[in-house]
């Protein structure tokens, strides 16, 4: 997951992001480098910038059969998690 590198690419820094979310710099700091940062969170910074929450996933992606299928790990036993994307 990668939130700082999309609000980059979006074209905001992390201040105007956090600005409108009406948070500080360090707290959004503490969300984009956080794994387990909340959906609801996200959400925020996606609506934010202009984006999808499915995003900040895009270098977890693999291309199988044409569709872009994203890689989670699952964070109690550590096992690969695949999610197709109908």
């Amino acid at each position: 997951m990668d939130i700082q590198k999309v609000i980059k690419e979006k074209g905001f820094t992390q201040n105007e992001v956090a600005e409108r979310l009406g948070i500080t710099k360090s707290s959004l700091s503490q969300s984009v480098h956080n794994e387990n940062t909340s959906i609801k969170m996200m959400r925020k910074i996606a609506d934010v910038i202009g984006c999808k929450v499915g995003d900040f996933f895009k270098d977890e992606m693999e291309e199988t059969e044409g569709r872009a299928v994203p890689t989670l790990v699952c964070p109690h036993c550590g096992k690969e998690i695949k999610v197709t994307l109908e």
